[in-house]
């Protein structure tokens, strides 16, 4: 435990020593914010203007994040996509696919095949 000059190690303060601890703290952050107060007022409007906007971009809560719709659209403007895909659903439903006859061995053998 870290102790201040002349405590002794081990010695609780007591809530008096406390008490004035917070205040000395508390006058130290007011002069602090006070120092910071003038150095605004030394500033330029625009460097004020510039200073507030700043303050405001810090302070403001965080956006939501984009929807997926949002997310597609700015791929494609981005020119990552050619175009959005359909919405789930809009697809043709697999099951009115057709499958295609193919000559030779299935396909499953030739998977197992190639995984020895």
């Amino acid at each position: 435990m870290a102790t201040s000059e002349g405590e002794r190690p081990g010695r609780r303060k007591t809530a008096a020593e406390l008490g004035f601890q917070g205040r000395k703290e508390q006058e130290m952050a007011t002069t602090a914010l006070s120092r910071m107060l003038d150095e605004v007022k030394r500033l330029t409007p625009d460097e004020q203007r510039q200073l507030r906007e700043a303050i405001d971009q810090l302070l403001s809560p965080p956006a939501a994040p984009p929807t997926e719709e949002q997310f597609e659209r700015e791929l494609v403007e981005a020119g990552i996509l050619d175009e959005a895909p359909p919405p789930p659903g809009a697809r043709e439903p697999t099951r009115k696919r057709k499958p295609i006859d193919v000559k030779g061995k299935p396909l499953s053998e030739t998977i197992v095949e190639d995984r020895r």
